[in-house]
């Protein structure tokens, strides 16, 4: 089996050419990773290469798909999904139903499997991908990490010789990056991975690697990323957070199942200018937590103190930013600029923000990429310009140098940033680091 695409160049309707002349030819077998930045466009080749552009995405689309000599472009999207998939980035985008069950069935239905052939695989793949207790259960409120779990799972579901993956090990604790490599080294037919950085779980794993830029792809070699993080070379007035005793329940009814979780969190504190690190496993309590300090969930017990001042919900939203996992839950407006001004009317300060994190007020939101949206949610965060930041997986979908460069420009302000990642490699930058496990924080 051979798929290629040649001189593939794409602009979106009334925008400026996104790449050029993209080619590459793979075998059965291979397993290809292709990094870029953020914008580059690594996203909209998937949706080209799978028909959602320019079907869904309006634009101009120039040169060829083809697997063993069959014009793929020529295909309408049902019967190219026989030959081609995609995971998609934005896993909310990608679940379309009210269960996990659901989900997994739906691209089995599709491929007209036996239903009681169907029934065994579901299970299978839950088992699999420890989704079980999620069978019935709502599948939007599952954690960033287990959505993900669950697209992958549906993936999973498919059998498309070529498989594109956007992004994949974004929001995955390392058990379940490990868990996700063994599966494409297991893998038949051809894989392609889009990523935005190299991380550790790659070693070894491609057959061959790509830096994509605007004109081409380009050979890539692995270098391990080097972290600067710029700090406050002064505090005026500093700040003390700390979390007490904070306990929570949650129970999540389904058609046949209730799945209850309860967090524990007997003491954190993060200090101005401080980098603190939180970490655990998919579904740990690491989001529902940072929901709590920031006021946007309500404990049963606990309190969060500013100062040694326990703070109202109200208060703790005016003094805490929360920058979600996924940044289109948090930015509402068409351009980057309406987004800027809902925080102030300076325009010196906005003109000045957004050209630190390399923006212009005339682009559309929804025509950026992820990454460049975590940036838009950084952007207005950065203009409210409050004592304590909490950025919920910042490192996915972006490059390390574009997540340190944002780190930096909250800490050299001051600010007290918590960071949830599953990267390793941000313990190095790190003051303190605060573990979850089943619910309970330890530090």
């Amino acid at each position: 089996m051979v798929f290629s695409f040649d001189n593939l160049g794409f602009a979106y309707e009334g925008g400026k050419r996104l790449f050029s002349s993209l080619s590459l030819s793979a075998v059965n077998g291979e397993r290809i990773l292709i990094i870029g930045r953020p914008g580059v466009g690594k996203t909209t080749l998937a949706k080209v290469l799978t028909g959602a552009a320019p079907k869904y995405f309006p634009g101009t689309l120039e040169g060829s798909v083809r697997l063993d000599g069959k014009d793929l472009l020529s295909l309408d999207i049902p019967m190219r999904s026989r030959f081609i998939s995609r995971t998609s980035q934005n896993t909310d985008s990608m679940l379309l139903f009210s269960t996990a069950e659901d989900e997994l069935a739906f691209p089995m239905e599709n491929e007209m499997v036996e239903p009681a052939v169907m029934k065994d695989r579901v299970s299978d793949l839950l088992e699999k991908w420890e989704l079980e207790k999620y069978r019935d259960s709502d599948s939007s409120l599952l954690s960033g990490g287990e959505k993900r779990r669950l697209s992958l799972a549906v993936s999973d579901a498919v059998s498309s010789p070529v498989r594109i993956y956007d992004e994949p090990f974004d929001e995955l604790s390392h058990e379940w990056r490990v868990h996700l490599r063994n599966l494409l080294e297991k893998s038949d037919g051809i894989v392609i991975v889009l990523a935005s950085h190299y991380i550790e779980e790659y070693e070894g794993l491609f057959t061959r690697m790509f830096e994509m830029t605007a004109s081409g792809l380009i050979p890539y070699k692995a270098e391990p990323p080097e972290l600067k993080i710029v700090r406050a070379s002064r505090i005026d007035l500093p700040h003390e957070l700390v979390v007490r005793n904070i306990l929570f329940h949650q129970s999540q009814k389904a058609s046949s199942t209730a799945v209850d979780f309860t967090l524990s969190a007997k003491s954190l504190s993060l200090a101005s200018g401080e980098l603190v690190l939180l970490k655990g496993d998919n579904g740990s309590g690491k989001s529902t937590l940072s929901r709590i300090i920031t006021g946007l969930r309500k404990e049963e017990r606990g309190s969060v103190e500013l100062d040694g001042r326990p703070l109202r919900d109200k208060e703790r939203k005016r003094c805490i930013s929360y920058l979600s996992q996924n940044p289109y839950n948090q930015l509402f407006l068409p351009t980057v600029l309406d987004e800027a001004m809902t925080t102030t009317r300076d325009m010196d300060r906005i003109e000045s923000a957004m050209a630190l994190f390399g923006f212009k007020g005339d682009e559309y939101v929804e025509e950026l990429s992820h990454g460049k949206a975590k940036l838009v949610q950084a952007l207005v965060f950065y203009l409210l310009d409050r004592p304590f930041a909490i950025f919920d997986e910042l490192d996915t979908a972006l490059s390390y140098e574009e997540a340190a460069s944002t780190l930096s420009l909250f800490l050299s302000k001051g600010a007290g940033v918590i960071l949830i990642s599953h990267d390793d490699r941000m313990l190095s930058v790190a003051d303190r680091v605060y573990h979850i496990a089943g619910g309970t924080l330890y530090d």
